[in-house]
This record gives structure tokens, C-alpha cells and sequence, in this order.
């Protein structure tokens, strides 16, 4: 295998995605091409030479996660740091569903990238979000800059660049960056759909992940490895190609080039920050420190509340989640060197991709409401609503599109999300909570303003010795789908940092890689 994507031999990314006229019942799944081990160590699924192949690969995968420091997320409390919890099980998605399923997540990217735009301008929409008041002012302290700074003409072209050349008129002809949409604004850079769901007609989109979305590169390692396994001779038969996220540096190549498209100097990437507050995660921070070094850059792990750290360095990658009242309220300095501006044409003195002023929008999980909810649809293209009515489960702001009476009456099918949280925490099942309590809890003034969603059911892998579920999760890097992975559990809550494992998922299809610019390293 080659050491970097070019994604030169790579189709259209929409090539074969045909929206059908009704649902077609296709699996996400290719029933094939799926095969895992069973704890008993018997396997599982149609392809007899496969299951050989993973038993055989498994060890040898197993070892290269450890000797290599693919860990878990986080450890669990009171324990040590352990390696990711690698599965014996493979599997590729349907031919026929993958395309569709790319071209819709492709297009449900762009709506939330709607969203982040016209935030500023869109009182309705400010006011729905509901974004807390020192968030809101990094936002419009971030516009205010960009602005004055001249920017807009030149983000605006970058950003039709990596809009996936996606139309973007209205049924009536007119242009959906109706006035007040902020083509120089933050972007989505990198997110990671979270979807449950086993055909294309059930499956349906969870979280957007679009801080700073983490497994993409223990995803794409894990990939790699089993195809350099003894699994390597079933792979070739499945003939499924590599993912971008496969490839062993292409985070810090997209990082670099990150740099470079906004101004930024061969002397300026010598040292790149990997910024998180100390109370924050470090997850995936050696493998991204190991690609910056194999690329020539010098990963340096700071505090985004150092100034003498922060005002050192021009490129780097932020490692947080926004939370009401978190340590972001104080990096002042940070937040400075984002928004100041120099030179003809004008660079910004700190360039980090998913700025914040991104993250304290697009985090909100109100946003799904605001795609369900048709009160919202005058924000999209029409062309865009089909993709949003096949993915986004139905989803409305508690007190303001439906009613705590109606969400008690409707317990058994809802869930009740906080607009601000991760790793499943702040999550109430219906279905799983007492009917008192249930009431108490969304007839409370401190829940008000909370997601209300309908609950969606994870794709049940059935087996007498190991019944299970498992989801499907999506990176997008600059409104291109780049690879593909998952997460199973005997639970219905999949998360690797809460005892989930990880499967592999392979593309059907060759995936594009947004384009780099010419001064990449070599590999």
C-alpha cells in the first residue's frame, strides 16, 4: 500500500447514488461480506473462507494495536489505559445502499454547514439554539474579525470548494445563501455521524460530532492492519479498497495542507500545536504526533490557556468539547490569535480547523431539531430536503415544538438529550425510565429547552451465544465522506469508552479524498 492517498483513481462522489423512488429495503450491511468470531471462538456469517482468515489475522491485529498505542478512548475510572478493544469481525457495506447513504450524509454535512453560516444573521434561528451568552460572543466576535479583516471574498471561494459541488438553489430558482448567510464564516472541517439503523430506509442520524471527532485514526489503523494480516487474502477477494482514513499520515497531510490554504509558510508548520485544556481527553494525541513527525513537524502538546504556548505557534489542532461555563470562557489569549489578521492577504495569526466559533453551533444538538422541525426548512435548498427527511429522526426543542404534556404521553418512543454533552452522558431513554419519573423529569424547568427525539434502534445482530448491536459511524473531512467504521455492544449504549468494541467497516467503492495542495510532504 501506498504511504499517502492522492485519490487520484477515484470516482465521482456521488457515482451510482440514485435516490430510489421508495425504499428498497437494501441492508447497510452487505450480508456477504460480514463475518465475525463468536466468543466460543465458532464463527459467524456466509463467507466460510473469511471467518478462517479473521481467526487467523486476529492475534496478529490484537498485537499491532498494542505495539503501536492504539488506546481506548478514555480509561474506565480507577483503571489504567488500555488498548482499543479490537473485535474479530469484518464486514463491508452493501453496494447498492453505500452510495446513496454517502451522497445523503454528504448532504445533511451541508445543511449543518447552513446552519453555522446563517447563524449570525438569523434571529429565529439564535434564538431557537439558544447558545449560551459567552459561546454566542465568541461567535460574533470571530465574524466581527473576519470581516474587518477582508476575508470574505477569499473564504468564500475556499468554501465553494469543499461544498462537494452540491447545487444550492431553491425550488423557486433562488439561491439558498439568502442574505445573511456568512460565506466567510467557520467551517465544518472534520465531524463523525453517529447512525443507528440496519437498511437505508431505517437508518437514521444521531450525533454530528463536529468538534473534534474522535476513533478516526484507530478506525483507519485498525483497517489497515487486518488488511496486512493474515485476513489480507479474504479482503482481496471481498475487493473492497482502502479507505483515506487507511492511510497512515492522512491527518497530518490534511492538517498541513489545512495551513497552507489559509496562508500559512513552510516555517510556520515546523511546529504544530495539539491544544486541550488539562482536565481534557488526549485521545489519539501519539497518533497524530506520530504522523506530524513522519510528515517533518514537531507536535507540541499545549494548554490553549498558555499564552506564551498559544502566541508561539501559527498551526494546531483543539482537543474540546464546548460545555456551558468550561475552561474556554478563560483562553483569551487563544481565541485572539484566531481572530487577528495580518498581512496582504490577510492571515490569521492562529489557524486551527473546526474553530470555535463552529464548535458552539454545529455542537448543539438542537441543530437536529432545527433540520426535523419544517419551521426551519426555508433554510435549505430544496434539493437538500429529501436527504433530511431520510436521516434525521424526528426531533423537536422541549417547550418550544412540543409540549412536556405531549412528551410524557409519548415516553415509550423518546429520548431527552441535553443541548451540550458527550459520551452518552445526559441522556434519558423513555422506554428504560419509570413513568414518574419520566414525568418529573421533562415537566422540569431545568429540561426545558432540551432535545426531544424519537428514540431509534441500533441494526441486532442476532446469535444464540452473542447477541449484540451494532452502529454505523461516518467521518466527513471537508464535506467528503472518507472512510467508514463501527462500534458493537451487548448494550444499546455504543461507545468504546463504555465497554463497546470495535469492528472494522469497509467502503464498497473507492471514497474521494479532499484535494491537498501541492507543497504536501512526500511520503
Amino acid at each position: 500500500m501506498s504511504t499517502e492517498y492522492d485519490g487520484t483513481t477515484a470516482p465521482s462522489p456521488h457515482a451510482g447514488a440514485v435516490e430510489p423512488a421508495a425504499d428498497p429495503g437494501w441492508p447497510l450491511v452487505d450480508p456477504d461480506r460480514d463475518v465475525r468470531l463468536l466468543p466460543d471462538g465458532t464463527g459467524h456469517g456466509r463467507d466460510a473462507a473469511a471467518v478462517r482468515a479473521v481467526r487467523a489475522g486476529f492475534e496478529e491485529v490484537r498485537a499491532r494495536v498494542v505495539a503501536e498505542g492504539v488506546w481506548k478512548a478514555e480509561p474506565a475510572p480507577g483503571r489504567v489505559r488500555e488498548p482499543l478493544h479490537a473485535l474479530p469481525a469484518l464486514a463491508a457495506l452493501h453496494p447498492l445502499a453505500e452510495p446513496v447513504l454517502r451522497y445523503r450524509v454528504e448532504t445533511l454535512v451541508s445543511c449543518l454547514q447552513t446552519l453555522v453560516r446563517r447563524y449570525p444573521y438569523d434571529a429565529e434561528l439564535r434564538d431557537f439554539l439558544g447558545v449560551p451568552a459567552a459561546m454566542d460572543a465568541v461567535v460574533h466576535a470571530y465574524r466581527e474579525a473576519a470581516a474587518s479583516a477582508g476575508k470574505a471574498e477569499g473564504a468564500a471561494a475556499h468554501r465553494e470548494t469543499t461544498a462537494a459541488g452540491r447545487e444550492n438553489t431553491t425550488a423557486d430558482g433562488e439561491n439558498a445563501a439568502a442574505d445573511g448567510e456568512d460565506a466567510a464564516g467557520p467551517a465544518v472541517d472534520l465531524c463523525r455521524l453517529d447512525l443507528l439503523g440496519s437498511t437505508l430506509g431505517t437508518v437514521r442520524v444521531l450525533e454530528f460530532n463536529p468538534s473534534c471527532p474522535g476513533g478516526l485514526l484507530s478506525a483507519g489503523m485498525l483497517g489497515r492492519f487486518w488488511r496486512e494480516s493474515a485476513a489480507a487474502p479474504a479482503l482481496e477477494h471481498w475487493q473492497v479498497p482502502p479507505a483515506p482514513i487507511e492511510y497512515p499520515a492522512w491527518f497530518a497531510d490534511w492538517l498541513l495542507a489545512h495551513g497552507r490554504r489559509h496562508g500559512l509558510e513552510p516555517s510556520h508548520l515546523r511546529k504544530v500545536g495539539l491544544f486541550r485544556p488539562p482536565e481534557g481527553t488526549s485521545f489519539e494525541f501519539g497518533l497524530m504526533a506520530a504522523q506530524l513527525r513522519a510528515r517533518g513537524s514537531e507536535p507540541v502538546e499545549a494548554d490553549p490557556a498558555d499564552a506564551a504556548a498559544v502566541t508561539a505557534l501559527r498551526l494546531g489542532y483543539l482537543k474540546h468539547l464546548p460545555v456551558e461555563g468550561g475552561p474556554a470562557d478563560t483562553w483569551h489569549t487563544f481565541h485572539a490569535q484566531l481572530r487577528r489578521f495580518a498581512g496582504r492577504p490577510p492571515v490569521p495569526a492562529l489557524v486551527v480547523p473546526n474553530l470555535p466559533a463552529e464548535r458552539w453551533v454545529a455542537e448543539n444538538k438542537l441543530c437536529l431539531a432545527v433540520l426535523s422541525d419544517p419551521r426551519f426548512r426555508r433554510l435549505f435548498p430544496a434539493a437538500w430536503r429529501w436527504s433530511l427527511d431520510a436521516l434525521v429522526p424526528w426531533s423537536r426543542k422541549l417547550g418550544d415544538g412540543i409540549t412536556p404534556a405531549e412528551a410524557v404521553a409519548e415516553r415509550a418512543r423518546l429520548v431527552l438529550k441535553a443541548p451540550y454533552s458527550c459520551r452518552g452522558r445526559a441522556v434519558v431513554i423513555g422506554a428504560d425510565t419509570p413513568a414518574d419519573e419520566w414525568e418529573r423529569t421533562v415537566r422540569s424547568l431545568g429540561h426545558r429547552g432540551w432535545l426531544v427525539q424519537e428514540q431509534v434502534s441500533a441494526e441486532r445482530l442476532t446469535s444464540d451465544e452473542e447477541p449484540c448491536h451494532r452502529d454505523l459511524v461516518v467521518p466527513v473531512l471537508e464535506g467528503r465522506v472518507i472512510g467508514y467504521g463501527s462500534r458493537m455492544s451487548q448494550g444499546h449504549l455504543l461507545n468504546t469508552a463504555r465497554g463497546g468494541g470495535t469492528p472494522v467497516l469497509y467502503p464498497p467503492h473507492p471514497l474521494p479524498f479532499p484535494p491537498h495542495d501541492e507543497g504536501r510532504g512526500s511520503a
